[in-house]
Order: structure tokens, then C-alpha cells, then sequence
């Protein structure tokens, strides 16, 4: 049975073609003419819906688009993969042309994350314009967007229906005929900040714009493209960490803490930002986080001229909560050049706080802090008092704009000035970390030690002198016998070790228990010598075992084949059906995961004749 959908609008949504068939029609169970157009149960959705062959088929007299052409302009499959990675995007291309669902390339896509919006929305202006133009409205792509809550053609406001997005049910469709009526078409005046925001304007144009671009490769990716833009911005640290409170507080100043809210994008305060994870490359996000990723970086990039600090500044205390007043200025300013020529200041002020900064606040003399070293008591009475207003430790790390573990610390922290006294546990802790650090150095002793952490080895010094002080007599003594031991006779242990190594691959290649890909790991591992798989040193000094090692040990293909010959003898003993898929099944070995020379060794055992078992009449 063939389905005479009408043809669609333009920018009109799959979804709302559908709807327009099923009213026109009086369709009573909507499921069946689903099952007809996709030749499966769906759920109607307005974004993006794979398997799309068949509806193709039913529509080609009419329509004369592909699968694909159907969802390059009728769906947001434009959208969701032009920030994908090349195979993401291709397998989900491959699930449109295709006449199933894909599930698995909804979430690769990122389609699950982000806020998706929970209600239709729709511009009065345009609206009004399709009815005089075709007689009625419909839906638009563009007005379904996450983050786009304007229409760019009228720049107003959209207006969101009661129809719901969110409730997936297959016997509603709607269609803007039903909801929009001339009550709800009249233009509302309201006025939010983000409206004329021109960054927020032009998020929204580049996601409507994603609808129409054809996707290109991302050359280069988008984890290095990022991390280049942020590190020519200022975002990134000498030592390649990133700057996580710079970039969301610079974030929230360009679009603003309303609008990422009502896109559901806010940036809570700790360092697992999605800023971040999309810099790091952690995992693909959401288009609308692409976006608004980009644009900030590449506008921070072109605006971030680097400001040199100077000495001679009068710099002013950036402490809110100092007992000094508002208008003091820092009593020490240290000032370092760096290796990328720029400049960071050190600062010491007599309210008792020591901060890092690299800039200033645009117009003044009041430091932007990058590292607080240490707070203060104003700071440690400022927290202490708002615990006791009643405010959780969530609320006082957002009143005053700095960590929850931050916050932790200070409310923990004894003010005044007092004698630290470690305890016995912190003391056993100290020593174990110390030995830790004298395994590593080895010979360097003591003194190397101190050079890897010198914080641990002065507060051993101060609280646990004596046994600081036995430590570095004991070391040295360890020192001087291991000088006086024989050295090791590396070619005899090379020669005796290699028949060990040799004897454990035989074992391991034997059938008597269950089957083990020979390794290097596995080989030592079985000849009781790990210190020669874990260790690359070793196996310098031992040239005969690492020829035998890469001589020994199999690769996925052998192993294959190996566990297939042994199948085939099982197989052939028992006196049952030689062929592949038994193969496959005894040797444990799955048809996705079957190498090209183990599928030629099942096509060769197939062939073999093998000799049948022999039974006594």
C-alpha cells in the first residue's frame, strides 16, 4: 500500500508533513500508517528519525527525494553531525539510508544531551505569512533548535504551545494548524537580556545556518582546534593545564548566566565544565555547545591583547571582604616574566591574601585573580559567618565565587595565629610517602628525595627530626652495600632465562586446559619472570630472550587460527558437522570480530576432508 504524503514546505519538518497527512486524512490509529511509511513502529520526533528507505520508496513519484536528500532538509541530521567525527557521521548516514532504527547513532550524535525543547515554538510573524502563502501554518526546523529562541527573520521572540515535545506517543501528532489560533498569534512585547546580546544573536544564526551547510571534514579535529584557539586566547597555563574559572566566568559574561539556563548549558562551579571536556576532547558533545564553544574562543582570541604588568602599577586589593576598605592598595607586588613572554604578578597584601593574577579588570587597577595561594582571615570569617547565617557550602562557594573544596578548607581552618601539630597518623603518613620517594631516586638518596617534593622533606625535618635524621643514615649505608654487591653476570641469566621462556610459550601453546593467546606478558608470566615483560631495561640486557619473545609471541590472527585448528580436531573426533558456523561457535569467536587470515583458515578447514570416526559394529 502506497501513501500520498503531501509535499512538504519549505524548512517544514518530517514530523509536521506526517501530522498534516494524519489530519487531512482523519487517520484513527496513527501507528498503522507509521508501520506503513517506515515499515516499523517509531515515535514521532521532531529532530531526526533513521531508517528512512522505505519512506523514500512510498514518496519517490511525488517527492523524488532520497533517504538522505529527506534528511538533509526535512530533518536536523545537518544539525547533529556537523561537529561529528567522521565515522560517527558516517554511520549515521548509513542508519538513514537504512530501513531500521538506530538508537546507538541518536546518542553518538550527542541528540540526548543538552536541553531539547519541551514544548513547540513558532514566530507569529511567520505564521501569518504561511497562511496567506498556502492557506495554513506549519512547523519550522529553524524554530525548533536548541538555543534558538528568536526568529532571525522578524528578530522576535518565539512563542512556545502547549503542544509537548517530550511526551513520545504514537497516536498524537501534532501539527500547527491545531494549537496555533489568531489568540496566540498576537505579538507579545516581552524583553529579555539575551535579546540584544549580539553574541547570543549570532549562536543562533550559525545553529540555523548548520541546517543548511553541507558537513565538511574536521581537519583539523575538533579537540586540537579548540585547544589551539584557547591557548592563543589565554586560557591555557605554561604547564598546559587549562584555566577553568577564567573561561567560565568568560563564558557567562559573553552569553550570559539566562540564556545558558534556558538552553540548559550552566556552568556549575567545578572543574568538570562541558568547556573543558569539549577542549580535552573527552567525548563528543551537543552541536549548541560546539557553537557557543567557537564563537567565544575566536572572539576571546581576536579581542585578548596581552597586557604587560608592571611594577611601578598602583595596584588595588581585589579582597571584597578585607577590613582595609575597597580603595587599598596591595602592599607586595611581585612581577615574573614567563617563557611565552608574558608577565604574571605575585601579590601579598597585609589583609592576608596571597593570590596569583596575570591581568587586570578592563579599566582599572584592581587584579583579576588566576591562583589564590592563601586567603586570609577575612576571607575565613566571611565563610564562617555565612555558615552561620544557614547558607550550605554550595551557596557560600557561589556568593563567594570560588570552589566548593575551597570552601571546605577555609570553614575547616582554624584562624589566628596558631602552632600547627600534626598527628601520629599524618606523621606515618609522611613516612611512607617519603619512602615512596627513596625507592624511586634509588643511589640519589636523601637528596634526591628532596629535590622531587622538598615540602614533605621540610615537614619531616620540623615534626619527626629523629627519624627524618635515622632515614638519611640508613639510606646512605643501603647506598654503600649495594656498591659492594657482585655485579650481576647478565649473559648466563640471558641464556638460562631464554630456555624458561621458551619452555612456558610450549606450555601455553598446549591445548590441555583452556586456550591463552601467547603474549609477552602471558610468556613471562607463565615462565615466573614478569620483571622481563614489564620492564624494557630488562630486556636490553637480555638479548636472547627478547629474540625468543618476538619470535614466540602470537597475534590476534594466530591465535585465531590456532583455536580453529583445535575446533576443527574436536569437531572431527566427535562426528559432528564440519563447518563454519560450528567452527566459530567451539573456538568462541564472533563473526564481527573474525580476522581476514582466521576467515581464510575456517574456508580452508571447511574444504579439508577430514577423516570420519570409525565405529566398532
Amino acid at each position: 500500500m502506497t501513501v500520498a504524503l503531501p509535499l512538504p514546505y519549505e524548512d517544514e519538518p518530517l514530523y509536521s508533513v506526517i501530522g498534516r497527512y494524519v489530519q487531512a486524512t482523519m487517520v484513527d490509529v496513527p501507528s498503522k500508517l507509521t508501520r506503513i511509511l517506515f515499515g516499523r513502529w517509531i515515535t514521532p520526533k521532531v529532530d531526526l528519525n533513521f531508517g528512512l528507505d522505505r519512506l523514500a520508496r512510498q514518496t519517490h513519484d511525488t517527492w523524488n527525494l532520497s533517504a538522505i536528500e529527506i534528511a538533509q532538509t526535512h530533518t536536523f541530521l545537518p544539525y547533529f553531525v556537523a561537529f561529528a567525527p567522521e565515522h560517527r557521521r558516517a554511520a549515521a548516514i548509513d542508519a538513514i539510508g537504512s530501513d531500521r532504527n538506530a538508537s546507538s547513532s541518536t546518542a553518538s550524535l550527542g541528540i540526548t544531551k543538552g536541553e531539547r525543547p519541551a514544548k513547540f515554538r513558532f514566530c507569529p510573524r511567520c505564521a501569518a505569512e504561511d497562511f496567506a502563502r498556502v492557506g495554513e501554518p506549519y512547523w519550522r526546523r529553524s524554530h525548533q533548535l536548541p538555543g534558538v529562541f528568536m526568529c532571525l527573520k522578524h528578530k522576535s521572540l518565539l512563542r512556545t504551545l502547549a503542544a509537548d515535545l517530550t511526551r513520545e506517543s504514537d497516536t498524537r501528532w501534532y501539527t500547527a494548524k491545531d494549537v496555533i489560533t489568531p489568540c496566540v498569534m498576537i505579538d507579545r512585547n516581552d524583553n529579555f537580556p539575551w535579546m540584544s546580546n549580539s553574541d547570543v544573536l549570532t549562536v543562533m544564526r550559525r545553529s540555523v545556518e548548520l541546517l543548511t551547510t553541507l558537513p565538511q571534514p574536521l581537519n583539523p579535529s575538533t579537540h586540537e582546534y579548540y585547544l589551539f584557539h584557547a591557548d592563543a586566547a589565554g586560557f591555557v597555563r605554561p604547564n598546559g593545564f587549562l584555566k577553568t574559572d577564567t573561561i567560565r566566568t568568560g563564558i557567562i559574561e559573553m552569553y550570559g548566566e539566562e540564556y545558558l539556563e534556558t538552553a540548559g548549558l550552566t556552568l556549575p562551579s567545578n572543574n568538570r565544565i562541558w568547556p573543558v571536556k569539549l577542549i580535552r576532547g573527552e567525548k563528543y558533545s551537543h552541536p549548541l555547545q560546539h557553537v557557543l564553544l567557537d564563537h567565544f574562543l575566536k572572539v576571546r582570541r581576536l579581542s585578548s591583547d596581552i597586557v604587560r604588568l608592571t611594577k611601578a602599577t598602583p595596584y588595588l586589593c581585589p579582597n571584597p571582604y578585607g577590613a582595609h576598605g575597597p580603595a587599598h592598595n596591595i602592599d607586595a607586588v611581585l612581577i615574573q616574566e614567563q617563557a611565552d613572554g608574558s608577565r604574571i604578578g605575585k601579590a601579598c597584601c597585609r589583609c592576608g591574601l596571597k593570590f596569583w593574577f596575570e591581568r587586570c579588570r578592563t579599566g582599572t587597577v584592581i587584579p583579576e585573580i588566576s591562583h589564590i595561594v592563601v586567603f586570609g582571615n577575612d576571607w575565613h570569617r566571611a565563610a564562617r559567618k555565612l555558615k552561620a547565617e544557614g547558607m550550605s557550602v554550595d551557596d557560600i562557594a557561589i556568593e563567594m565565587g570560588i570552589t566548593r573544596k575551597q570552601v571546605v578548607r577555609i570553614l575547616k581552618r582554624k584562624t589566628g595565629n596558631h602552632k600547627y601539630t600534626p598527628s601520629k597518623k599524618e606523621i606515618l603518613e609522611w613516612r611512607k610517602q617519603f619512602k615512596e620517594l627513596l625507592r624511586k631516586v634509588g643511589s640519589s638518596g636523601h637528596r634526591g628525595a628532596w629535590m622531587l617534593n622538598p615540602q614533605l622533606s621540610n615537614r619531616l625535618a620540623l615534626h619527626d627530626s629523629d627519624w627524618f635524621k635515622g632515614s638519611a643514615t640508613r639510606s646512605a649505608l643501603k647506598r654503600d652495600a649495594n656498591l659492594t654487591k657482585p655485579r650481576c653476570d647478565w649473559s648466563a641469566r640471558d641464556h638460562r632465562w631464554s630456555l624458561e621462556l621458551r619452555s612456558a610459550a610450549a606450555r601455553l601453546k598446549t591445548f590441555e586446559r583452556k586456550p591463552v593467546r601467547a603474549t609477552l606478558r602471558t610468556i613471562c608470566t607463565e615462565a615466573r619472570l614478569p620483571e622481563v615483560g614489564s620492564s624494557r631495561v630488562i630486556r636490553k640486557k637480555l638479548p636472547q630472550c627478547a629474540a625468543i619473545l618476538a619470535d614466540l609471541t602470537e597475534s590476534t590472527e594466530q591465535f585465531q587460527i590456532r583455536r580453529l585448528n583445535t575446533a576443527a580436531n574436536e569437531l572431527t573426533s566427535s562426528g559432528t558437522t564440519l563447518n563454519a558456523s560450528n567452527l566459530r561457535r567451539l573456538a568462541k569467536i564472533q563473526q564481527r570480530h573474525l580476522r581476514p587470515q582466521a576467515a581464510a583458515a575456517i574456508v580452508r578447514l571447511c574444504a579439508e576432508p577430514y577423516p570420519q570416526p570409525t565405529t566398532d559394529k
